[in-house]
C-alpha cells in the first residue's frame, strides 16, 4: 500500500518524492506521480532553513522550465 501522504525531500538539488528523484524539467511527471498514488498531502520535514530555501528554488525553477517549453 502506498502512503497517501508522500514525503518530499531535496536530493542533489532535485525534487525527491518518496525516494523518486525528478529532474528540473519533470514537473509534469512529478504531478502525475502524485496523482498516481492518490496523494492527499505531501509532507516536507526540512533539516534546516537552507533545505527549505532549496526546495523553494527547485519548485520555482521547475515551473519556469515547464512554462518555457513549447507544447
Amino acid at each position: 500500500m502506498i502512503d497517501k501522504n508522500p514525503v518530499v525531500r531535496v536530493v542533489d538539488d532535485k525534487l525527491c518524492i518518496n525516494g523518486k528523484v525528478f529532474e528540473h524539467h519533470e514537473l509534469q511527471e512529478s504531478k502525475e506521480y502524485l496523482q498516481s498514488i492518490n496523494a492527499e498531502e505531501a509532507c516536507f520535514y526540512p533539516e534546516d532553513e537552507e533545505e527549505m530555501d532549496k526546495l523553494h528554488k527547485i519548485i520555482i525553477r521547475m515551473g519556469e522550465i515547464a512554462y518555457d517549453m513549447p507544447e
